[in-house]
């Protein structure tokens, strides 16, 4: 008889955590070797150059005392710093090969470790609850990880559920936090959450296929941005289109978006349009505005 051991949901979860951590070490890693390589370019030539200049005149001078003439000791100097500098180019040269050597493996290490995340539909849930939940100073780290695991996923054409958007992607559109800088990392994820929700409805539902020489046939609109600004749209279909919402009233009805990107301001109506989209589970939006923000049908906004 075999037995078949389950592995509990918490260390799943460790698991994955312990992959974000990780990833953040080894870009941590990058960030240092650059720094490493900067200092090595910049500082240290310079530091010899002066230090050499300051103090090999003040040796001559006490070695030889007004025997050799000023202009001499200036071009011993100078002889002596070229020497020095072009020997420690050569090193830096050296170093500066091999940090660039280890960024190119840490950048690699760290795309096979986005990969495994972004392309497994079983942990991929869990790993995007962990990078945007948190402590606002964890979240500043974890959040442009989520945004890159997310486009990622998108790449993949990886399954995320309805379920997960809306446990997910809907709680990160309603935290605030006193930073702004924090609060646009989290926009920006939200927006890239909102990307990967028209993108798997392409794959539910399919996707229109494109004229070959018009951006626009009928209500069907291609690859090419669009600007919905108090605009009330009916019966139109965007695919692979960069769809701009600012902050005027809106009304759609029977309106599909397929793999489109956003570009939607953080105020109370864009976060109404997000959440519209985020929710959307069906072929297409079906939705009514009242007082000026948008509402989906069957759906209790508060």
């Amino acid at each position: 008889m075999v037995t078949q051991m389950t592995i509990p949901r918490w260390m799943t979860k460790a698991k994955v955590f312990i992959t974000i951590i990780t990833l953040l070490i080894g870009v941590i890693g990058y960030m240092i070797t650059t720094s490493i390589a900067h200092y090595v370019s910049e500082y240290v030539p310079t530091k010899i150059r002066t230090e050499v200049a300051t103090q090999v005149p003040q040796v001559i001078t006490e070695k030889a005392p007004g025997i050799i003439d000023v202009q001499i000791k200036k071009e011993v100097t100078n002889q002596i710093t070229t020497e020095v500098v072009n020997q420690v180019r050569s090193v830096k040269d050296d170093i500066i090969k091999e940090v660039r050597d280890e960024s190119a493996k840490t950048n690699k290490r760290i795309d096979d470790v986005l990969l495994v995340i972004s392309g497994n539909k079983k942990t991929l849930p869990t790993s995007l609850d962990q990078a945007t939940s948190g402590k606002p100073s964890r979240l500043a780290k974890t959040l442009p990880v989520a945004t890159e695991i997310i486009s990622r996923a998108k790449q993949l054409g990886t399954p995320f559920s309805n379920k997960d958007f809306k446990e997910i992607a809907l709680p990160l559109l309603e935290r605030k936090y006193d930073k702004p800088k924090l609060m646009e990392m989290r926009w920006d994820t939200v927006q890239e959450f909102i990307s990967y929700r028209t993108y798997l409805n392409g794959k539910t539902f399919g996707v229109p296929q494109a004229p070959q020489q018009s951006i626009q046939v009928d209500n069907k609109h291609f690859d090419s941005t669009v600007t919905l600004n108090g605009d009330e749209v009916e019966d139109e279909v965007f695919v692979n289109c960069h769809i701009v919402y600012t902050d005027n009233g809106l009304n759609l009805n029977n309106v599909r978006f397929v793999n489109c990107t956003f570009e939607v301001i953080d105020n109370a109506k864009g976060r109404q349009f997000a959440k519209v989209i985020l929710k959307s589970d069906d072929k297409v939006i079906d939705k009514i505005e009242i007082a000026g923000l948008i509402k989906q049908k069957g759906v209790n906004e508060k």
